[in-house]
């Protein structure tokens, strides 16, 4: 109780120095950190941690601490702490490595009276070109994985 007190006279006395408390009502937590997760469904991608990560780059300390509090709301809790360090780049570079970016296509053959004779070189043809393709556009550290399912 004495602490609560003390909190609450150091606020109110327009302590103005910088003791690393930040204070904040029930309607702000709700405003930037409850309801913000609660509009997508507590679910961070890759591109939507970025964003988040460049909204902490330009934010005060006190906005600072929500986004941070956001992620750990949203059992983010690695993430909140690697912001919180204002570490951009390693920042960026977890969340590059943990929320890859998983697309799954299929392709079917199907050709009359002869099967490709030689499956495993079709295979390594289209890793290729998959590969060097994503690589014009830019992608980098790619993982291309096409298999042969035969007689599907």
């Amino acid at each position: 109780m004495a602490e609560c007190k003390e909190a609450i006279d150091k606020f109110l006395s327009g302590d103005k120095k910088d003791n690393g408390d930040i204070y904040y009502t029930h309607e702000e937590f709700q405003k930037y950190v409850k309801k913000p997760n609660e509009k997508c469904d507590y679910t961070y991608g890759y591109d939507s941690l970025m964003k988040l990560m460049r909204q902490h780059q330009k934010a005060d300390k006190r906005m600072q601490w929500f986004l941070e509090e956001r992620l750990h709301d949203a059992n983010f809790h690695i993430e909140g702490d690697i912001l919180s360090t204002c570490d951009y780049e390693v920042f960026e570079d977890y969340c590059a490595q943990q929320h890859t970016f998983k697309e799954k296509f299929e392709v079917y053959t199907k050709t009359l009276r002869k099967c490709i004779k030689d499956p495993q070189t079709l295979v390594e043809g289209m890793n290729k070109v998959i590969a060097d393709y994503l690589a014009s556009q830019g992608i980098k550290d790619t993982s291309v994985n096409v298999r042969f399912i035969e007689n599907w």
